[in-house]
């Protein structure tokens, strides 16, 4: 008797010993003679006398090697990840997948391709089980892309196992991982061993996280273990703005952003367009750059505090901005100067002040200068900004002044300037009637001169 099943079964012999005799595979097709079989059998037997017998029909378990690589990116308070399979099917037809995610993922999307063709049909997912049910049976290599998106949890710890997949072989598991500079992160094994980076790591350009690196785990470790520590924000900042203008009309603006907590911190500094365009940035001995982040109006700048390393952590900003346009009939820049100087994120504290070179004490608003008095000692002043002596430089001490405006004031000696503002006006006339109009108004320095009202012609005064 020779027993045969369909392609993706497997049959046992059967357990009635007493009846049957063992026959080789190459007797049975022997004694067919010339006559083809239409499928090798599986079992063959000598049958000793009348009995029913028993098989056992199992489905055969396809082999599967896979390849995986997981790419984790934490963020202040959530984390994405994305997990890339190559599975090779074969030994029988695979009509599912079956995955186990790791504690605390989710999947929020998944695709299966092979041979450039979607080969997904659905999926579920039920606690840490997922189930990808094929669109067609595979024997060959296919490519898993799992993604999801999943909040930090309290603990700070992330358990990656290595075998995500049920019944495969995992030939090898990388991790890589991108975390925000809040961060501290480290990778373990399952032996709580620190692991070093495959890759080196750093900044990611134009971007505000870090790489720390990839990460290949040992064939015998079955689990990696993410730590994340957050760093200590920092919280207490003081500022120096410094504003001079230099023979021939050359500005220089420089500023310092200290902070002054203890420990190793980390801190973000916007740096506005107007400063960076035209400037540079220098770091003091005591910190290091994590990080730049374009936005529309400026540089978000990440730096962190070196461990054993004492001094002062500043951060020193120049700029040499273009000269102010004078108008050539009047020897004056008839436009304000705004100077917004680049400022802490984040802290709690801060205190700013501006140094004003004395000679552009006319260029000031009227409503600061009851608060201007002069510099008695400059080593107040941190080292690393360069200043003017004390008796040539005057301080402004304004905490909550985030933006300085100056105007060039009237040329000495020369007969008042007049300053030509206009509004949008509704006029009442004599009769009753409301027409629109433009209201000019003439400002000397000594007060409204004029009135004038350019009004439409056919109105009657």
């Amino acid at each position: 008797l020779g027993v045969s099943s369909l392609p993706g079964f497997k049959v046992a012999a059967p357990v009635e010993l007493d009846r049957i005799a063992p026959l080789s595979e190459s007797a049975f097709v022997k004694s067919w003679g010339t006559a083809a079989l239409a499928r090798q059998p599986q079992v063959t037997l000598q049958v000793l006398a009348p009995a029913e017998l028993t098989f056992a029909v199992t489905p055969l378990i396809p082999q599967r090697k896979v390849r995986q690589e997981l790419l984790l990116k934490v963020g202040r308070h959530a984390f994405e990840w994305a997990l890339y399979a190559e599975v090779s099917t074969s030994g029988s037809p695979a009509f599912q997948h079956d995955v186990t995610l790791a504690p605390h993922f989710r999947a929020d999307d998944v695709s299966v391709t092979e041979d450039e063709a979607e080969r997904l049909v659905s999926w579920t997912q039920a606690e840490q089980r997922l189930s990808l049910f094929l669109r067609d049976s595979t024997t060959g290599i296919q490519n898993l892309v799992l993604e999801g998106r999943d909040a930090v949890p309290a603990d700070g710890r992330l358990p990656i196992p290595t075998h995500w997949f049920a019944d495969a072989e995992s030939t090898e598991f990388s991790l890589r991982v991108t975390h925000d500079p809040s961060w501290h992160v480290e990778v373990l094994d399952d032996q709580q061993v620190p692991l070093g980076a495959a890759d080196a790591g750093g900044a990611i350009p134009d971007q505000s996280e870090l790489v720390l690196g990839k990460f290949r785990a040992d064939p015998k470790s079955v689990l990696l273990d993410v730590r994340l520590t957050p760093h200590q924000p920092a919280g207490r900042a003081a500022a120096w703005s410094q504003v001079t203008l230099n023979p021939g009309d050359a500005w220089s603006w420089r500023h310092v952003e200290r902070l002054l907590d203890e420990g190793q911190i980390t801190a973000r500094i916007f740096w506005p367009t107007t400063w960076a365009s035209s400037g540079s940035m220098t770091l003091s001995p005591t910190l290091k750059e994590l990080a730049r982040r374009p936005l529309p109006d400026g540089i978000e700048l990440t730096v962190q505090s070196l461990p054993d390393i004492r001094g002062p952590r500043d951060v020193l900003f120049e700029s040499q901005p273009a000269a102010p346009t004078t108008d050539p009939m009047t020897s004056r820049n008839p436009n304000p100067i705004r100077l917004t100087p680049p400022t802490s994120l984040d802290v709690a504290e801060r205190t700013h002040h501006w140094l004003i070179a004395e000679d552009l004490q006319t260029w000031l608003p009227t409503s600061l200068l009851s608060g201007l008095h002069p510099l008695d000692d400059a080593k107040t002043l941190p080292d690393r900004l360069p200043h003017a002596p004390a008796t040539a430089a005057k301080w402004l001490l304004t905490p909550n002044t985030s933006e300085l405006e100056l105007t060039q004031p009237e040329p000495a000696g020369a007969p008042p300037f007049p300053k030509l503002l206009w509004m949008d006006t509704t006029v009442w006339v004599t009769d009753g009637a409301i027409t629109q109009g433009r209201t000019w108004l003439l400002l000397q320095p000594y007060g409204l001169r004029e009135f004038v009202l350019d009004r439409p012609d056919e109105v009657h005064w």
